[in-house]
């Protein structure tokens, strides 16, 4: 009965010691399967058995299984050894753009915020529910906004219900209600300008708002600008991936202080994405 219960001991010991087991690094990945949990642009965001998430960007030679869908079972097969300074760019945008103004944050309400610039000038910029990044500046941070001012600029992705479903120049999808008074833009053309009634056209709108200390918003000048890959110089050199999704500023060019947005995720380059 003794030497039973031992053996039950053990197996249990072992049991455990198996289940604590540490994942592979991502360095000695060459294979991950697991669950597509969304498609991001031109890339996938994938969890692996051990709970880790992953961007997966399919390389140019790369073989796809067509019709991939959100929770499907996936084997992505690693085309490239992990490199550290390889990120995927959520953001590029100029320090010198018109539509760019950055400081302290002096104040913030419901409906509007001050700042001071390094020159000490304070600009009052309003925002409302939709500007991006709003809750997390605090007075005292030194923060990147982008703005414009009315009208409101973005493509129509469909007409319903009596208002316009709209795709702003950030990625952001709306809705705007039509009024007896709304001027309606000839409708070949997909680009609008929608007027917000709401908006104030004497002070700029704070559409985008980031935290300069955030660590994923990093400063650095532009070293290179390829089909789909940047370089970024700053505290460390990164190769950034700039795809579909990311929003950016069309006339950076090399040699111009950027700040750039990267993903808090490791990206894998893909050789193959296989269903299971």
């Amino acid at each position: 009965m003794r030497h039973f219960s031992m053996l039950v001991v053990c197996a249990c010991l072992g049991l455990v010691s198996c289940s604590m087991v540490p994942p592979p690094s991502i360095h000695e990945l060459r294979q991950i399967e697991g669950e597509i949990l969304l498609f991001d642009g031109d890339g996938y965001v994938i969890k692996d058995g051990y709970g880790r998430q992953f961007r997966v960007q399919a390389t140019p030679s790369a073989r796809v299984e067509g019709n991939l869908s959100v929770g499907d079972a996936v084997l992505v097969r690693i085309g490239k050894p992990h490199a550290p300074n390889l990120r995927y760019a959520k953001a590029v945008h100029l320090f010198s753009d018109m539509e760019t103004t950055y400081g302290e944050l002096v104040s913030k309400d419901s409906g509007s915020l001050r700042i001071k610039d390094p020159a000490g000038r304070e600009t009052q910029l309003s925002l409302d529910e939709h500007s991006i990044g709003y809750g997390r500046a605090q007075p005292g941070d030194h923060i990147f906004v982008k703005t414009y001012r009315a009208p409101y600029e973005g493509e129509v992705q469909n007409f319903q219900d009596g208002g316009y479903i709209v795709r702003d120049i950030d990625g952001r999808v709306l809705r705007y209600q039509l009024r007896d008074s709304t001027d309606m833009p000839d409708s070949q053309n997909r680009r609008h300008a929608v007027e917000r009634p709401e908006m104030r056209h004497d002070v700029p709108y704070a559409r985008s708002i980031y935290v300069l200390t955030d660590p994923l918003s990093l400063q650095g000048s532009l070293l290179r600008r390829d089909d789909g890959f940047y370089t970024v110089t700053g505290s460390e050199d990164l190769a950034l991936i700039v795809g579909q999704a990311t929003v950016r500023d069309a006339k950076v060019q090399p040699g111009e202080h950027v700040l750039v947005v990267v993903s808090p995720l490791p990206v894998i380059e893909a050789s193959a994405i296989e269903k299971l």
